[in-house]
């Protein structure tokens, strides 16, 4: 009762303007709001886009480094001197052999499995040294005479690598099995980053194997996985993280996270909305000169109501008393 008796008391020129100005201001607002929230939406799908495209790109390179490590297996399983002595099982002499070969075509790793699965020779060097990978699984298929390609996980903090896979053969059978890699280190993290905005960040479990950012890799991180996307502050920046997983000859998987830095994303949005406040204070200056215009003008239309009424009140009210002295 005392908003309508208040309601009541305002001037014709308020109640007329009142509904119009807070419908113009309502679908204003709502307007700037809504515009925004769409936008920081297109914004964040575009990176999440950009994420996305590196990840394909990423999977693609690590496909071609592989291939590249085929190649040069074979090119090394194809030498007359290693295969004459593969054949005599001389370890002092494919490791004379081998180092020159392994220092040429920058292997992290070099290794000759014989048919019975015994290591002939295993030179691990830079990342790798003092690794202890997984490789049962790449030993069984160097002593079946297999020809593959994939990735060795490593036991603790030490770096994954991405191996080739080739049968050593004379004419008359298969003399070993040889295995040669790289390291899924910093350098190759960088490598494959190149130029661009995103880092990569390679894992297992929650502690971190390699990395393109300074990250404390004593911390445990949890990194997203499948297909998700998730916001993560390392080292005091925002990243949307998205993470791409390489199978490996052990049933386990290589998990590289691309980390796309948001702060462009969001120097981009906080411009945004600073745009669109300027379009709210316009709009309500915009608004308030409407308004107080709005009021003078309704207020000048009252007035002539009000002296016409007035002025009709007389008329009638002076008819009326004419009326009644007529005898």
């Amino acid at each position: 009762m005392d908003l309508l008796n208040r309601y009541s008391r305002l001037s014709v020129a308020v109640k007329l303007l009142s509904p119009l100005l807070a419908t113009f201001l309502g679908v204003w607002t709502v307007g700037i709001v809504g515009f925004g929230l769409i936008a920081r939406n297109n914004l964040e799908q575009n990176a999440q886009k950009e994420a996305a495209d590196f990840a394909t790109s990423l999977q693609l390179n690590l496909q071609l480094r592989q291939e590249a490590l085929n190649l040069k297996a074979r090119a090394i399983s194809t030498n007359s001197d290693i295969i004459r002595a593969a054949t005599s099982q001389d370890r002092a002499l494919l490791q004379q052999l081998l180092l020159p070969i392994q220092a040429t075509f920058e292997l992290d790793l070099v290794k000759i499995i014989n048919p019975n699965g015994d290591s002939l020779l295993c030179l691990q060097q830079g990342e790798l040294r003092a690794a202890k990978l997984n490789d049962d699984a790449v030993n069984r298929s160097a002593q079946a005479g297999l020809e593959l390609a994939g990735v060795l996980t490593a036991t603790s903090t030490h770096s994954s690598a991405l191996v080739g896979l080739t049968p050593i053969k004379s004419s008359a059978k298969l003399l070993a099995g040889l295995v040669v890699g790289t390291a899924v280190d910093d350098t190759l993290l960088k490598q494959i980053r190149s130029n661009t905005s995103m880092h990569l960040v390679a894992f297992e479990g929650d502690l971190v194997t390699a990395s393109t950012l300074p990250i404390d890799r004593r911390q445990q991180w949890q990194f997203p996985q499948g297909k998700t996307f998730r916001w993560l502050k390392i080292a005091g920046e925002d990243y949307l993280v998205k993470t791409v997983e390489i199978p490996s000859f052990d049933n386990v998987t290589l998990k590289i996270a691309v980390l796309n830095q948001a702060t462009e994303t969001k120097e981009t949005e906080s411009q945004l909305w600073l745009l669109l406040l300027g379009f709210g204070i316009l709009g309500g200056l915009l608004v308030s000169g409407v308004s107080i215009q709005g009021f003078r003008v309704t207020q000048s239309l009252s007035r002539r109501i009000q002296n016409l009424t007035q002025v009709t009140q007389r008329y009638v009210t002076s008819g009326i008393t004419w009326r009644s002295r007529k005898p």
